[in-house]
C-alpha cells in the first residue's frame, strides 16, 4: 500500500510539472519570447539556425520602420 502511495505522489507531481512546462511555452509563444529564450542554446549547438533566425529578426526590424511613400 505504501509503494502504490509513493508512486501516485511522483507521478501527480511529474504530472505537475509537465503542465507547468506546458504553460509556460504556451505564454512564451503567445508573447513572442520562446525565440529569445533558446537562442543562446541555438547558437551553441546549431549555429546556422541561430543566424538564420537573426537574419530574419533583422528584416522584419527593416521593415517595421521604412516609411510610407506619402510621408516623403
Amino acid at each position: 500500500m505504501a509503494g502504490a502511495l509513493t508512486f501516485l505522489m511522483f507521478a501527480g507531481i511529474f504530472a505537475l510539472v509537465l503542465t507547468g512546462c506546458m504553460l509556460l511555452a504556451a505564454r512564451a509563444r503567445r508573447r513572442g519570447i520562446s525565440g529569445h529564450l533558446l537562442g543562446v542554446v541555438q547558437e551553441i549547438y546549431h549555429p546556422t539556425a541561430f543566424e538564420s533566425q537573426h537574419e530574419v529578426e533583422s528584416q522584419e526590424e527593416r521593415l517595421a520602420t521604412k516609411p510610407a511613400p506619402s510621408d516623403t
